[in-house]
């Protein structure tokens, strides 16, 4: 009876052993990886040609020993500290005995440092344990590499047609080389103005900011939103990159009209209208002197009769 009993016991735990074997085996089974093209393997180093701030495919082998539904495959980054670099391909179906090819894609930030970082694929669905794989690669820094940081302008939001405008750029060195004599240029080609400025040196795995670059906004600008143009030239005029920044022009206020002061002549009195003062002058002047002369002949007169009595 105990026999019977433990040889029941032990059929059902090989049963549950078969079922959870079953059941795990369910996921299909990874065969390869690629990265960028590049074959990668467990418990090694994996030195690849990817650069921080490219963008790359990650090409995963899958076979399916039987069939399964609402399978998923992860790839992720590990060691960026900032974010996650991650990719997910859609739910599929797999049937058994068959191999699928899955591509997914990663993006190295621009800043991520020359280092070894872990590259973990998962396979999983609802019901099984997942699968895991995880690489080890290393990723190459760029020899030269900038980026531009912020770009600063002032007046910030909005500046008037006749001021004047002025900009800052402030650039990383994400390269393994010091970088010199750095060309800065912003310009606002609808407008026609630019400005240009020299970095003497940026060393690697730092920052540097130009001067304030002037520029005067055209006083006939209309009023509106404009493109502004950041180029950096560098590596001896090798390699350029660049961005945009939006900047909003007010039209400038209207001038006011000129009060014109029309300056108040005196009149001159018509020909004829002189012609009669004259007379009528000439005529008062006479008889002043008629009067003159009448009081002389009295005066005189008056004389004479004194005299003879």
């Amino acid at each position: 009876m105990k026999a019977t009993k433990l040889y029941g016991i032990v059929s059902l735990m090989l049963l549950a052993v078969m079922a959870f074997a079953v059941t795990a085996s369910a996921l299909p089974v990874i065969d390869k990886v690629e990265v960028d093209g590049t074959t990668v393997f467990e418990n090694q180093i994996n030195r690849l040609s990817i650069e921080a701030g490219d963008k790359f495919d990650v090409d995963v082998w899958l076979t399916a020993t039987e069939r399964s539904n609402n399978v998923r495959v992860e790839a992720e980054i590990i060691g960026y500290e900032h974010e996650d670099i991650e990719d997910e391909t859609d739910l599929f179906d797999v049937e058994a005995n068959t191999t699928y090819k899955k591509t997914l894609s990663l993006n190295i930030p621009a800043d991520a440092e020359e280092d070894s970082y872990k590259l973990r694929i998962t396979v999983s669905d609802r019901n099984s344990p997942a699968v895991l794989r995880t690489y080890n690669i290393v990723l190459d820094l760029p020899r030269h590499k900038l980026a531009i940081e912020d770009v600063v302008i002032f007046p910030e939001s909005t500046v008037t047609a006749g001021q004047a405008l002025l900009a800052s750029v402030r650039l990383e060195n994400l390269g393994d080389k010091d970088e010199e004599d750095v060309r800065v240029r912003v310009s606002v080609p609808e407008l026609g103005i630019a400005a240009t400025d020299y970095i003497d040196e940026i060393e690697s795995d730092d920052e540097e900011e130009t001067e304030e670059m002037y520029m005067r906004v055209p006083s006939d600008a209309k009023a509106g939103d404009y493109q502004m143009l950041v180029t950096v030239t560098y590596n001896d005029g090798r390699d350029t990159l660049s961005t945009t920044k939006v900047i909003s022009v007010k039209a400038a206020p209207e001038a006011k009209e000129p009060v014109v002061v029309t300056p108040v002549t005196p009149t001159t009195p018509e020909p004829q209208q002189e012609s009669m003062l004259r007379k009528a002058l000439t005529g008062i002047l006479l008889v002043l002197v008629g009067l003159l002369v009448i009081v002389a002949v009295i005066l005189a007169v008056s004389k004479l009769s004194q005299k003879d009595e």
